[in-house]
């Protein structure tokens, strides 16, 4: 396994694999294999009388062979094969559809046992295909899942032949209501033959490539003081081990990356682009390293889905999100239908991006978050990533050093920057952005995601370069007084330069706006 996961999470796979029952029993979960052995015969009377002008109280339905998969894969470690992945695969010659199923087994075992468990489990499924539903009385309480029972002596099919089935639900009104699949016995396998050739051992792992993400809050869940890990191999070891050390030893276990991220590289230049709105002007071509991208409608995307991290020229990263995905080249896509700077990446965006940048897919489970304490923002350290049971020293180790810049904790830029004269000078305000809970619109006003609302205001020569002034103020909105406007001008300006920040006690001055306004 490749980290702490739920029961179920083990062992359904395994039950599914090898014909195993799990059973709500109420007080427990009975675990065992199924048995084709009935613990009751059900006849003629024991069945409910169909409720007024309803249906049979027994019915069956049978799948059709188009339904069902033509080949079962089983994979699991060999035993004898030096704990390589192996897959022992079950194809039927006639029948069936040309789907395949994929059981990738948490499990070691020899290739021959695997073999006749992949045998058995296309068997079953086609031994299966048959659903049941019917009903008794209350008198049939002893009846539980997982039961196996023989039906006989049907209502209005005597001369039907029994039918052995196993129950899968159970559910008590005035009557009991039955689901249950027919069952038989399982298929009849000789002994284990050994299996020819030797299973498929790539060579020596090459290190993964890795990136830590710092981005601002992509979850309202998230910690200030988050990072985002990103890898990928190739072939993936199952699972990477993260290490950390606040030195160049004495590592110790920190996290472990289960399943590999979708990343790879831009191929063309990303330029500054529009904010808020649709480009549907600009592309992005990148390439993965493995993966696939897809295009989505307008309306999953601006629900999250199909957002992309990508290095900027600043070092950062800036987060667009793309609606169309077009592949011209093997693992090559063009990206189309860009919502730039989302997230608050808008410095980053501006900054824009070369060619060869380092891109990553943000998806659920794939960017994990990296554990760092408060009072550990700020500080560097040295990881390892490593293939779980790898020595530090393996040649498919990867060490790194990052240290936190604090991007989520820093508040976002204030947006709609304006000015009004009045008699005692020139007031300018604006509307504050939040870093968390912005998206609903049902909001007559967004949280403040700080812990005091404070901003730093900066009055700009005319070239935008030097600053004449500073203010500050706890509300949106300042005064810039009549007195300070001629001390810094002379007189009243036609024009006025501005830059506005929102000030966090933890992160300091945030990302700021400049602005030219009309006085």
């Amino acid at each position: 396994m490749s980290g702490p996961l739920a029961a179920r999470d083990v062992l359904e796979p395994l039950l599914d694999a090898f014909g195993g029952i799990a059973s709500d029993r109420g007080t427990h979960i009975h675990i065992g294999r199924s048995v084709p052995l009935a613990v009751k015969s059900l006849a003629g009377p024991d069945f409910a009388m169909p409720e007024a002008g309803g249906d049979s109280v027994v019915r069956q339905v049978r799948a059709q062979s188009g339904e069902l998969p033509g080949e079962v894969r089983l994979g699991a470690w060999d035993i004898f094969g030096a704990y390589q992945k192996r897959l022992a695969a079950s194809r039927r010659l006639e029948g069936g559809s040309l789907d395949i199923q994929t059981i990738d087994l948490p499990a070691s075992s020899s290739p021959d046992r695997m073999q006749i468990e992949a045998d058995r489990k296309l068997n079953r499924l086609w031994r299966d295909r048959e659903r049941i539903t019917f009903e008794t009385g209350i008198d049939q309480i002893a009846l539980e899942p997982g039961d196996v029972v023989e039906l006989s002596s049907l209502p209005g099919r005597t001369a039907a032949e029994p039918l052995l089935v196993r129950l899968t639900a159970v559910e008590d009104t005035d009557r009991r209501r039955f689901e249950a699949v027919r069952t038989g016995q399982d298929l009849a396998t000789g002994a284990p033959v050994p299996l020819p050739g030797q299973p498929y051992r790539p060579g020596d792992p090459s290190p993964p490539a890795a990136l830590f993400l710092d981005l601002p809050k992509l979850r309202d869940d998230d910690p200030d003081d988050h990072v985002r890990l990103a890898a990928f191999a190739k072939p993936w070891p199952g699972g990477l081990q993260v290490l950390r050390s606040p030195a160049s030893t004495g590592f110790e276990p920190l996290l472990t990356v289960p399943v590999p991220a979708v990343m790879g590289i831009t191929l063309t230049e990303l330029m500054p682009g529009p904010l808020w709105v649709l480009d549907r002007r600009a592309v992005l071509d990148v390439k993965l390293f493995g993966g696939t991208l897809t295009s989505l409608p307008l309306e999953t995307v601006l629900a999250g889905r199909n957002a992309l991290a990508v290095r900027c020229r600043s070092g950062g990263f800036e987060i667009l999100q793309f609606t169309t995905a077009d592949l011209i080249a093997p693992s090559t896509y063009r990206l189309s239908g860009l919502l730039r700077g989302q997230k608050g990446t808008e410095p980053e965006m501006q900054a824009g991006a070369d060619p060869q940048a380092d891109t990553v897919v943000l998806s659920d489970g794939r960017n994990p978050l990296v554990p760092l304490d408060t009072d550990a923002s700020g500080l560097t350290f040295h990881y390892r990533l490593l293939p779980q049971g790898a020595a530090l020293d393996d040649p498919s180790a990867l060490a790194l050093t990052h240290r936190s810049n604090q991007r989520a904790a820093r508040p976002l830029a204030p947006i709609h920057i304006r000015a009004r004269r009045e008699a005692a000078g020139i007031r300018l305000s604006w509307i504050r952005q939040t870093r968390t809970g912005g998206d609903s619109w049902e909001q007559a006003e967004v949280p403040l995601g700080e812990e005091s609302e404070a901003y730093d205001i900066r009055i700009l020569s005319s070239g935008g370069g030097a600053v004449l002034r500073a203010l500050s103020s706890g509300s949106p909105s300042v005064l810039y007084p009549e007195d300070d406007i001629t001390a810094d001008f002379g007189a009243v300006p036609t024009h006025l330069s501005v830059a506005v920040a929102q000030v966090s006690p933890r992160a300091g001055r945030g990302d700021e706006r400049k602005a030219v306004l009309h006085v």
